[in-house]
């Protein structure tokens, strides 16, 4: 993700895979213990992915994802707000525990760009 304010996930080692795949893939990551958890990360993860998903060329804003994912104001200031920027940090760290322990088997790994 670059910087929460223009963001796409990346999967390594996607591109040879079929979009049911990389689709079931996203929904065992958000079903696992990982994100059973944590209901905010389990949202945002399927978000990010889903609309990546739909369009691989998408361009999401952290403004985008306050309003959508956490339900903030359309005139909310993203820049005193700072949800948006600490969950994606969360994610990172939790994207790479999943793939570390749960889902160390899974044919590709799934990424935020930093």
């Amino acid at each position: 993700m670059a910087g929460p304010s223009n963001s796409n996930a990346a999967a390594s080692g996607a591109a040879g895979l079929p979009a049911a795949a990389r689709s079931m893939l996203v929904e065992r990551m958000a079903a696992s213990a990982s994100f059973h958890r944590s209901p905010r990360l389990r949202e945002l993860l399927l978000y990010l992915c889903h609309s990546v998903l739909k369009d691989p060329h998408c361009s999401i804003s952290e403004h985008h994802i306050g309003v959508q994912v956490f339900g903030r104001p359309p005139d909310y200031d993203s820049s005193a707000d700072t949800i948006v920027r600490v969950q994606v940090s969360q994610l990172r760290k939790k994207l790479v525990q999943y793939f570390l322990s749960e889902g160390r088997e899974e044919p590709v790994v799934i990424e935020l760009p930093s």
